[in-house]
């Protein structure tokens, strides 16, 4: 065991190596216990990294203070983004799919036909960018575009059945990884936890839709 000091503070840091399996799919990476003790209080290294003003971790330099939520926020953006999950779901589902198109085929799946422009907004990609992903999934029979019902002269993209029953067998991978991950959690908890992230979600969306309106308001003010 290696003990740093940080401003009297004792730092205990412990090493050890996880080969279990993961359903991001690493196949097991090193990991690192931390914990501190101040009058055999035991403090987390982030609480050490406030008293000491010294050595800021990720938290402390985004935001100066000690946020849970916000560094939790920060990991499942990081896990949510992490290709491996997406290529681990892929393998799972059974589906022979490049990971590149996952996002688009789950999104037309989940919410329904769209526009390019739409989806390229949604998913955070350029409008030629998306077409062409379109195409693709389009060439393999995952989806198919469309004249919308409101509005002849635009062309919309929608899934196709085997394009829906892709999704249904990533959905089913999505349910055992989670299975997986928080089988020993009771009902109660899970189900708190779909409520709480339903509500923040509303929330933030919510919050992005003002936004919208703002920023559209102000363009509208600066052509006129």
């Amino acid at each position: 065991m290696e003990v740093a000091q940080i401003d009297g503070l004792k730092v205990d840091i412990a090493y050890r190596r996880t080969e279990r399996r993961d359903p991001i799919g690493d196949g097991g990476r090193s990991a690192i216990d931390t914990g501190a003790t101040r009058d055999d209080e035991n403090i987390s290294v982030h609480d050490a990294h406030i008293a000491s003003r010294s050595d800021p971790c990720k938290l402390c330099i985004m935001h100066g203070q000690n946020d849970p939520l916000a560094l939790a926020l920060l990991d499942l953006a990081r896990f949510i983004s992490d290709t491996r999950r997406d290529r681990y779901l892929i393998a799972e589902a059974g589906l022979d799919l490049d990971p590149a198109f996952l996002p688009l085929l789950v999104r037309l799946g989940t919410y329904g036909p769209a526009g390019v422009v739409e989806l390229a907004d949604e998913l955070g990609r350029d409008h030629s960018s998306m077409s062409r992903q379109v195409a693709k999934l389009e060439a393999v029979g995952l989806a198919e575009r469309a004249r919308a019902a409101s509005d002849a002269r635009l062309r919309i993209a929608k899934i196709t059945q085997s394009g829906q029953a892709a999704v249904a067998a990533l959905a089913a991978a999505r349910k055992r990884a989670l299975d997986q991950a928080i089988g020993n959690w009771t009902a109660a908890d899970r189900e708190t936890l779909g409520r709480l992230l339903g509500r923040f979600t509303s929330a933030l969306q919510a919050l992005t839709d003002r936004s919208r309106q703002d920023l559209s308001s102000d363009d509208e003010a600066g052509s006129g």
